[in-house]
């Protein structure tokens, strides 16, 4: 008993010497796969490069609200200075285009 007690004291004194050079990471270029962002991310960017088309005011995020993703289109309401306009995009090749706003 004494000397696994004496045994389990000395690795311990010792552990903090030890390099962790065996702990396997994930690879940060991973298998290569590439992961779409959800709808309604590509929307809200979309939104957000429109906006800052037409104003030269920062952007607050409560200023944008995506209020319907439907197969392919979608409408929003981006409030800018007080105005309230409604967006419509449609998603066209890889991304989300404004194509009328009223």
């Amino acid at each position: 008993m004494m000397f696994g007690t004496l045994a389990l004291l000395g690795l311990l004194a010792m552990a903090p010497n030890w390099a962790v050079v065996d702990i396997p990471y994930p690879d940060a270029a991973g298998t290569g796969e590439v992961h779409e962002l959800a709808p309604e991310t590509q929307v809200t960017e979309a939104l957000i490069a429109y906006a800052r088309s037409k104003s030269a005011a920062p952007l607050r995020k409560s200023e944008i609200v995506v209020t319907r993703i439907d197969a392919g289109k979608a409408t929003a309401r981006v409030t800018r200075a007080g105005r309230v306009e409604i967006v419509y995009l449609e998603h066209v090749g890889q991304e989300w285009k404004v194509v009328r706003t009223e």
